[in-house]
């Protein structure tokens, strides 16, 4: 590839990395009083305020912790700053009235609360569809040597620990305060935020271990171990009430309700406290704090799932957050190809999580200019590449996305196909046909009728597809393969887009975890009623450039709809065969 404009934008971005989030702040800052919804006065004092007022940190105030949602919401637009220091607010409130520390224990799970959230960047959980990927990036890096972590931002947030000049430069002045050394700072803050206490051992020192597994169980609940999770009490409350308003003008009882008792507890302080314990852990060795308050964690559940299928998962939201998934792989994928040419793994995966970890309104920006000028150079050599290059054709949709989430609302069905009729797009006509998962699994039983094989192809495809639906799915060749069948037979289709909803995978997968984690009764009747369920579930988004709208006629669009809902069905056939058979090979080459 000649030098293009490619090659300046990879330059550009990272120069602005290095030199607004890398590079070492060397200042004494001053102390802070803030104020946040819900729980009131944040005070930031040393050595926490060495860490909150550099850059890399204060990005948070300009990232949106619901990414689009304000676009429905008005209101949702507050930030994963605002958020980070509600999770600190709760963890003082126990550390201050459970918990005998000593200004170091404190500050570390202080440190923990804070940079929970560290490896965020804009558009939100949209781009945890990219997280097999960004491994991937990490895993070819040599100086990076990341365990594989589940979560993408936990992944970045350790990268960032670790890497990250800025960071580490703050956390040296920190360890110095503290006199502890920098690396077993870093450590500590690392588990406190991946909530992994299996994890605990790899720590010097027995206060030390003490202090993290308190840091974890206070920020989340582990896994078999359980804990307070003030992350998700602060999330549920804050989005609830940033997203609906006050109390009184809640507009639906339920959750007026379930919020209101939620809110009882914040307040009261002394009625929250009543519901955390401390526990044993390992025998007596350590103590976990977690929820004693059966109602306490049940109400904040309830909310959660109400949020979730109202507003953090519906089916509005996944169309606008497949858009941002599209154009943010195709940005990416991008600079690779770009940062192959002109430097190394290190760094180029440094420039590629530089790019993600913008603002949103920087990212938006860049990933527009990045796409622009990918179409100029990139070339149809094979499907990914064209993939690439009309990731453009979308980048215009991100000036437009409110109005885009206001239509998806308009829509019809055909034969359980949701077909949107009316996007509006400048000087062209798009439609779109959402499709379910019985594209997936309708005949699935028939096709793999052994259980085990069934079980197993499944939880292959969700184990993937939750982490890199793009390349799992194929989506790339499955897009062309649908262009190149349907555009000649209708003329009037000047392109088409495949866009994935990647929290589709990512609930059947924690679903298949679960059942397989409690097998209690009829396995096949369990499985069955999952795929039954996720069949009734649309996921897969499918976006048509058309010309003039008075050339695409209803009928006509109800045809299309079924011959692209047919292809669709027809290629992923073949995937569950082609995962089927991958792991019969395992198998076999296990078994030899």
């Amino acid at each position: 590839m000649l030098y293009s404009r490619l090659h300046q934008y990879f330059f550009d971005l990272l120069s602005d990395l290095e030199r607004k989030y890398w590079r070492p702040i060397d200042i004494e800052p001053p102390d802070a009083s803030l104020y946040i919804p819900i729980w009131g006065e944040v005070e930031i004092s040393s050595p926490l305020s060495n860490i909150y007022f550099l850059p890399i940190v204060q990005r948070l105030s300009e990232i949106k912790q619901l990414a689009l949602t304000d676009s429905k919401y008005p209101g949702g637009n507050h930030t994963r700053l605002e958020h980070s220091l509600g999770v600190l607010s709760i963890a003082r409130l126990i550390i201050d009235n459970m918990l005998s520390l000593n200004n170091g224990e404190k500050s570390i799970i202080e440190l923990g609360m804070l940079l929970h959230d560290i490896g965020h960047g804009g558009w939100g959980h949209s781009l945890d569809g990219l997280h097999g990927y960004i491994m991937g990036l990490l895993k070819d890096d040599p100086n990076t040597k990341l365990p594989w972590i589940d979560k993408l931002d936990i992944a970045v947030a350790w990268y960032l620990l670790r890497n990250n000049d800025q960071i580490r430069s703050g956390l040296r002045r920190v360890a110095r305060k503290l006199e502890m050394k920098p690396e077993d700072l870093e450590k500590a803050i690392s588990l406190i935020i991946a909530e992994e206490p299996c994890l605990i051992e790899e720590i010097e020192g027995l206060k030390l271990r003490q202090a993290v597994l308190y840091g974890q169980t206070i920020l989340g609940e582990p896994r078999g171990v359980g804990g307070v999770n003030a992350d998700r009490i602060d999330w549920v409350l804050r989005d609830t009430l940033h997203l609906f308003g006050y109390i009184e003008s809640l507009p639906l009882k339920d959750l007026k309700g379930k919020l209101g008792i939620l809110l009882n507890y914040s307040s009261d302080i002394k009625l929250f406290l009543e519901g955390l314990k401390r526990e044993p852990y390992k025998e007596g060795q350590y103590e976990i704090i977690k929820i004693e308050n059966g109602d306490l964690s049940r109400r904040r559940d309830e909310l959660r799932k109400e949020m979730y299928e109202r507003v953090y998962e519906s089916e509005t939201k996944a169309f606008g957050d497949s858009i941002l998934l599209r154009l943010a792989f195709c940005a990416a994928k991008t600079l690779e190809v770009v940062g192959k040419e002109v430097s190394s793994p290190s760094l180029y995966s440094r420039v590629i999580l530089g790019y993600i970890l913008q603002p949103d309104h920087l990212l938006r920006e860049s990933t527009k200019k990045i796409l622009s000028a990918a179409s100029e150079v990139l070339h149809a050599e094979d499907p990914l590449r064209e993939y690439i290059r009309k990731g453009y054709d979308l980048a215009g949709l991100l000036d437009i996305i409110p109005s885009i989430v206001h239509a998806v609302e308009k829509r019809s069905y055909e034969d359980d196909i949701i077909i949107v009729s009316r996007i509006p797009y400048p000087n062209m006509y798009l439609l779109a046909f959402i499709l379910n998962g019985k594209v997936l699994f309708e005949g699935i039983e028939k096709l793999l009728p052994d259980l085990e094989d069934r079980l197993t192809t499944v939880q292959k495809l969700a184990t993937h597809a939750h982490i890199d639906p793009v390349n799992t799915l194929d989506v790339p060749s499955v897009e062309a393969g649908l262009e190149g069948k349907l555009k000649k037979k209708y003329p009037g289709m000047v392109s088409f887009y495949v866009l994935v909803d990647h929290y589709f995978f990512r609930e059947l997968f924690s679903d298949l975890t679960k059942l397989i984690d409690n097998i209690s009764g009829d396995l096949d009747k369990e499985l069955h009623e999952i795929l039954e369920r996720y069949s009734r579930r649309y996921f897969l988004h499918i976006l048509i450039r058309c010309g003039r709208k008075e050339e695409v006629s209803g009928e006509m669009v109800k045809e299309l709809a079924r011959e692209v809902r047919d292809f669709v069905k027809g290629r992923f056939s073949i995937l569950i065969k082609n995962l089927y058979i991958d792991y019969k090979k395992l198998q076999k080459f296990a078994e030899s």
